[in-house]
C-alpha cells in the first residue's frame, strides 16, 4: 500500500502545484464603461456597460433614455449584452436596439412604427478594472499542502 501511495504522490504533487500556480494568477477580467449617446432626433443615451476582456463581450448593460421612463437593462455571463434589443416606457414606446463594442457601437431607437433615429455621436469612458480576488482558502490550502509535502520528503529521505 505505502508502495502504491509512493508512486502516486509525484502525480498528486504536480496537479496539486498546477492548481495552486493557476489559482492565484490575478487577471482583469471586467472592465466597467459610462456610455453616452446622443440620437439624432436628440434624445439623449446614458448609462453604464460591463466589458468582459476575455469574452471580448458585454456581460451587462444599464441605460436610461431622455424623455423615456425606466431603464434597459441586461446581464448575462455569456456576453449575450452585445447584442441590444430593448426597450423604455415613456408617451410611446421606444424601442433600442444596436450592437455594443468599445470604440465601434451602433445604437438605433424606433418610435412609432416608421420612425427610426441612429445615434450621431457615442462616448466610452472607462471607469474600472476590475480584478477578481483570490481565495484565501485556495492559498492556505496550497501552503498546508506544501508543509505536508515537505514533511513527507523529509521521512522518505530518512532526514528524520
Amino acid at each position: 500500500m505505502r508502495q502504491k501511495t509512493l508512486r502516486c504522490l509525484p502525480w498528486i504533487l504536480l496537479t496539486l502545484l498546477v492548481v495552486c500556480l493557476v489559482g492565484v494568477q490575478a487577471k482583469a477580467d471586467s472592465v466597467n464603461y459610462n456610455l453616452s449617446a446622443n440620437f439624432s432626433n436628440g434624445q439623449q443615451l446614458t448609462g453604464q456597460v460591463v466589458w468582459d476582456s476575455t469574452l471580448n463581450l458585454a456581460t451587462a448593460y444599464s441605460f436610461n433614455l431622455s424623455n423615456t421612463t425606466g431603464t434597459a437593462s441586461c446581464s448575462s455571463v455569456w456576453g449575450l449584452c452585445s447584442i441590444v434589443l430593448n426597450s423604455f416606457d415613456g408617451s410611446k414606446p421606444v424601442l433600442l436596439a444596436g450592437l455594443l463594442s468599445p470604440g465601434e457601437s451602433v445604437l438605433y431607437i424606433t418610435s412609432g412604427l416608421w420612425s427610426t433615429f441612429s445615434t450621431t455621436q457615442i462616448n466610452w469612458s472607462r471607469v474600472a478594472v476590475s480584478v477578481p480576488e483570490e481565495s484565501a482558502l485556495i492559498e492556505l490550502l496550497c501552503v498546508m499542502l506544501t508543509l505536508l509535502f515537505v514533511g513527507r520528503r523529509a521521512t522518505i529521505f530518512g532526514l528524520r
